[in-house]
């Protein structure tokens, strides 16, 4: 008799993406270039490893709402940036340590560190 615990071979080992996907309410929607990012964890700050189809990456977020996101591969062009789960507000937008405007959106290669910084 075979015992099935948290579905199938395959489904018990991707399971554990589910805590990962929880505590930082990562989204990536390529349609409209919208990254959405959060903290869940119960930590004041959270560095979290991010997974997008074109780029993977790091992000550090703290209770602020201040974001550091590093690409390590592939490209990305990021048009929005959605925090959820942190006080936010009006952000400052720099691309490796340059003031950039979001309204045409934001390429980002290996390398490419972006960061919101609140007031």
């Amino acid at each position: 008799m075979k015992c099935i615990e948290c579905g199938d071979h395959y489904v018990r080992a991707m399971s554990s993406w589910s805590l990962l996907l929880a505590a930082t309410d990562f989204g990536w929607d390529t349609h409209h270039g919208e990254l959405t990012l959060g903290n869940h964890s119960g930590q004041n700050r959270l560095v979290a490893p991010f997974f997008a189809a074109p780029a993977w990456g790091t992000y550090e977020i703290d209770a602020k709402g201040d974001v550091t996101i590093r690409v390590i591969g592939g490209e990305i062009e990021v048009k929005s940036i959605v925090l959820k789960g942190v006080a936010t507000g009006d952000a400052t937008v720099r691309l490796d340590d340059i003031i950039v405007d979001m309204s045409d959106g934001i390429y980002l290669q290996p390398g490419s560190v972006l960061t919101l910084t609140h007031p």
